[in-house]
């Protein structure tokens, strides 16, 4: 590692640049001539934009051309392992934070096992200073994120601009079996502090961009898959001896609760799980429910929370549950305000990524805001 790719004013920059390409809207955006609500809340916190936009209305935006790759990247309709393809352009649009999310160019990794037309990929930059554990060379410059993967159905994929050596997509296979959350990874093999809260920066922005379209996404990925059952599809016994055989020793019974999945979902962890469930730096945990398991058959999986606000018609709540769940795994969720259970009228999740989207009905306008603390998560993991 050279004295320069340390320099702070190098990283600082570079890292600023990454902002601007996964979050500022494109010329013909920042060019229109009545700048509607998101333009203007986005130009409010983003010099670069003002400063760009006086350019465009003034001279007028240039059209933008498709990258060009090198090698052989196949026929237009044809998706294959190691091609490295843009997200369709129909998936671009204003999201959290005030960004405008372009779809980014990723790398076809495998077809998804059990879903029919879909493919993993994973993110791909181009920020050499900014690379980190788990960052993957595909050629110079030209990084690999094995970290941070996502399915994607195959017609949501642009035309193929790169077709990348074998061994170099091997290399990212093999990274996916050892992959450690972004931020640990960082932390545990990085030991200069400047470089690696950088990184992390980097590493969060990059999370949150897979998260974004992953999100949009994951219905049309699991379209097809059977429909979801009745309580006893999930394993869970409807026998009360049985449950409380089962889950007494995580969770505490209440009086007048019977056992059903809602009981699973909200009542309090028993006094010998809940310190292991609290400890750590993230307020909220998932229960993870192993119903093949004889044995630690649920456990606390932490979450990070990538997107918690407010919308016109609900409550958003999105993130990544840290933890390896079954292919078929499914997410139930229960937000409790005043004291009454709610559930979420949209839930969907990606097994592969842990990552999570959930909409809840909106809440009364004198409710105060809801917290992590409010919101109880139950994934059935097989």
């Amino acid at each position: 590692m050279t004295k320069d790719r340390l320099r702070p004013d190098l990283l600082r920059a570079a890292l600023e640049e990454a902002v601007r390409v996964r979050g500022c809207p494109p010329a013909e955006i920042l060019a229109a001539p009545d700048a509607d609500e998101e333009l203007s809340s986005h130009l409010a916190s983003c010099l670069f934009c003002r400063e760009e936009r006086d350019l465009l209305v003034e001279l007028g935006p240039e059209p933008e051309h498709p990258p060009l790759g090198e090698g052989e990247a196949g026929a237009p309709g044809t998706v294959r392992p190691g091609q490295v393809r843009p997200l369709s352009p129909e998936l671009a649009g204003w999201g959290p934070r005030g960004r405008f999310y372009k779809p980014p160019l990723v790398l076809v990794l495998e077809p998804v096992p059990g879903m029919e037309r879909a493919v993993r990929v994973c993110l791909v930059h181009d920020f050499p200073r900014l690379a980190g554990p788990g960052d993957v060379e595909l050629a110079p410059g030209l990084f690999a994120e094995s970290w941070n993967t996502f399915p994607v159905p195959i017609h949501r994929l642009g035309p193929a601009v790169r077709m990348v050596h074998r061994t170099a997509l091997d290399r990212v296979l093999q990274a996916l079996g050892t992959k450690e959350s972004p931020a640990a990874a960082v932390s545990a093999t990085e030991d200069d502090p400047l470089e690696s809260s950088y990184v992390t920066a980097f590493r969060r922005l990059e999370v949150e961009t897979a998260a974004y379209f992953s999100m949009r996404l994951t219905e049309e990925v699991l379209t097809g898959k059977p429909a979801e059952g009745g309580e006893g599809d999930y394993g869970i016994p409807l026998d009360p001896q049985e449950f409380w055989n089962r889950f007494g020793p995580y969770i505490q019974p209440e009086r007048g609760r019977e056992p059903s999945l809602e009981t699973l979902i909200t009542a309090p962890w028993t006094d010998a799980v809940l310190p292991r469930a609290a400890a750590g730096e993230t307020a909220l945990f998932a229960r993870l429910y192993h119903p093949d398991r004889r044995e630690r058959v649920l456990e606390a999986a932490p979450v990070e929370l990538t997107f918690r606000q407010r919308l016109p018609d609900g409550i958003l709540l999105g993130g990544r549950i840290q933890a390896r769940l079954g292919p078929n795994a499914r997410l139930k969720a229960r937000w409790i305000r005043a004291g009454v259970c709610h559930e979420p009228r949209e839930i969907s999740l990606d097994p592969s990524s842990g990552i999570f989207r959930l909409v809840f009905p909106a809440p009364e306008p004198a409710d105060r805001d809801p917290e992590p603390g409010d919101f109880h998560l139950l994934v059935i993991s097989r």
